[in-house]
């Protein structure tokens, strides 16, 4: 419970910092922010099942994937790295600022999907992280019951 009251507090931050940039653009001095305001993001995320493989799908565009850090354990999926611009100047003037940078974690707990966390297939390409976990077939036993 604690974790989501912070996401919230921080999503009503960024949405306010959203809306002061908005606004800043109607006039002609721009929103001076330090970089230092840009710490921990959340990448939006899509997951979803075909009838081989259970799909993750990350937005990550402008992360080197050299940052790119990738765990599993049985409950969950962890994706963690960092998206870093390179400014020359130490202060910046934003008109607009809608793209989060710096560090970035999520944590992705696996539906109730019977699937194989060791052989996931991973690409990344235009800025989509994805990787797919193949879908294992839930077997059937048959128990007998002798009665005597």
């Amino acid at each position: 419970m604690p974790y989501k009251v912070f996401n919230d507090l921080r999503d009503i931050q960024k949405e306010m910092l959203r809306i002061l940039g908005e606004v800043t653009t109607l006039t002609s001095n721009p929103l001076a922010l330090s970089q230092g305001m840009q710490d921990t993001w959340i990448p939006r995320v899509d997951i979803y099942t075909t009838c081989k493989s259970l799909v993750i799908l990350i937005d990550l565009a402008g992360v080197d994937k050299k940052s790119i850090n990738i765990s599993t354990t049985n409950e969950y999926l962890k994706i963690s790295g960092e998206r870093l611009f390179d400014f020359e100047e130490s202060e910046i003037y934003y008109y607009t600022m809608e793209i989060d940078s710096g560090y970035f974690s999520r944590k992705i707990y696996f539906p109730e999907e019977q699937i194989d966390i060791e052989h996931p297939e991973v690409s990344y390409e235009n800025g989509f992280l994805k990787i797919l976990f193949p879908r294992v077939k839930m077997e059937e036993k048959v128990i007998h019951i002798e009665i005597e």
